[in-house]
């Protein structure tokens, strides 16, 4: 998969620490795949399956959901359809509401089952916040903006300076794997008013 594999290794260079998985055959198409994951850049076993899932899209997050032995029902394929075609952060009430618009019909029970499941599986993401919980399509380590006029929720991926990791580990006396930032602001335009 040299796509993915150009991908991926754009985004491990130079990051350091590295360790090798072998992973589910599925995944690469290759019974011996074993790759190089720079824990620096990706973290864990986990953080694996999500970016690789990230990279594919719905197909791969599909591919997924089996090689984790969970079964694709039609409405976690239409769960898993919203999210992605979304791209945003939904409560389980937007899903709901928005499935049964589309004509797509599922029950209350069936969208919080498959919601929860799939993030306790590390397939989706769940986001607690004061409203409620919200649920993204991307597990992988990634950050948030949220804009504080309109409470949208922006994924971001961003990755801070090898000097301010180091002076944070320095200061912990923690080793960091990996990180994410929540952010909150206001769009500039509105500042120049």
């Amino acid at each position: 998969d040299g796509e993915v594999g150009g991908a991926l290794a754009g985004r491990l260079e130079g990051s350091g620490r590295e360790e090798r998985l072998s992973v589910p055959e599925a995944w690469m198409g290759n019974k011996d795949a074993t790759v190089i994951v720079a824990l620096g850049a990706v973290g864990s076993y986990h953080q694996w399956r999500a970016l690789y899932a990230a990279f594919r899209g719905l197909q791969a997050t599909f591919e997924l959901c089996r090689t984790l032995g969970m079964r694709l029902s039609q409405q976690r394929r239409m769960v898993l359809d919203l999210l992605w075609t979304e791209a945003s952060h939904l409560s389980a009430r937007d899903i709901f509401e928005k499935l049964n618009n589309q004509g797509r019909r599922i029950g209350h029970t069936s969208v919080y089952q498959n919601l929860e499941a799939l993030q306790r599986a590390g397939v989706i993401e769940c986001l607690d916040r004061a409203s409620g919980r919200l649920y993204g399509y991307r597990s992988d380590p990634h950050s948030h903006l949220t804009c504080l006029e309109s409470g949208r929720i922006e994924d971001l991926d961003v990755q801070l300076p090898d000097e301010l990791v180091r002076e944070i580990e320095e200061r912990t006396g923690y080793t960091i794997e990996t990180y994410t930032l929540q952010l909150s602001g206001r769009p500039k335009e509105l500042e120049d008013r």
